[in-house]
């Protein structure tokens, strides 16, 4: 006699009834129906979303806290909030340029399968990717660190970077893309390495022309 006892809960008639037919089909050669897919903007859309309320309404936990004060060891425990509501504000802009992208071709969320999902919605990824990194860099040319404000505002920088973009034993958002998979060549990547590089040089001549103004008042 087996004593043993089972947490599993029995299930009901007819969800067992659901069960039997579902195994039936199966013996029967039938293959379940495969999900449908979901493009990854889509996907980047969904994962994005609960920042706008995590902004305002989630409060740091103490192991958050002390995981950015053992980061950045610049930041104290009561930057914590700021870190976070300023990490939030980061992927409601990246969310925003995402949502841009989206509703310039709205057809795009309707591609049925991961390889018509590389191939026509090649161009938008290769864009949205464009877009984010010049979003992040253009933040990395403004950081002051004289700014009394410039360890909170690395932190979250830095770590919206890493949502998005990945880091050392960590996924960005970005990694969603070998899913589909999407092929990037050498001209793709210096096509956005070009356009980072022109971006820094209209900051510096920007900035170069404020400076001589200043200096002419």
């Amino acid at each position: 006699m087996n004593d043993q006892t089972t947490d599993e809960t029995p299930l009901a008639p007819e969800q067992e009834a659901e069960v039997l037919e579902f195994r039936d089909r199966l013996d029967a050669g039938e293959q379940p129906e495969a999900e449908s897919h979901r493009t990854i903007l889509e996907v980047w859309r969904e994962v994005l979303k609960p920042a706008v309320t995590m902004k305002d309404t989630e409060i740091p936990a103490p192991n958050y806290a002390m995981a950015m004060c053992g980061q950045y060891p610049d930041v104290h425990v009561w930057d914590a909030v700021k870190i976070h509501r300023g990490y939030c504000q980061h992927l409601i802009d990246v969310a925003d340029i995402l949502e841009a992208e989206i509703e310039s071709d709205p057809v795009c969320l309707d591609q049925s399968t991961a390889e018509d999902d590389a191939t026509e919605n090649r161009g938008h990824y290769l864009n949205v990717l464009l877009l984010w990194q010049q979003y992040f860099h253009q933040h990395e040319l403004e950081w002051d660190c004289l700014d009394a404000e410039s360890p909170v505002q690395l932190a979250s920088f830095g770590e919206a970077f890493k949502t998005v973009f990945g880091g050392p034993g960590r996924e960005g958002i970005t990694d969603y893309l070998n899913s589909i998979p999407l092929e990037m060549d050498d001209a793709d990547r210096q096509l956005i390495a070009d356009a980072l590089d022109e971006q820094r040089e209209t900051w510096k001549a920007g900035r170069a022309a404020t400076a001589e103004e200043e200096s002419g008042e």
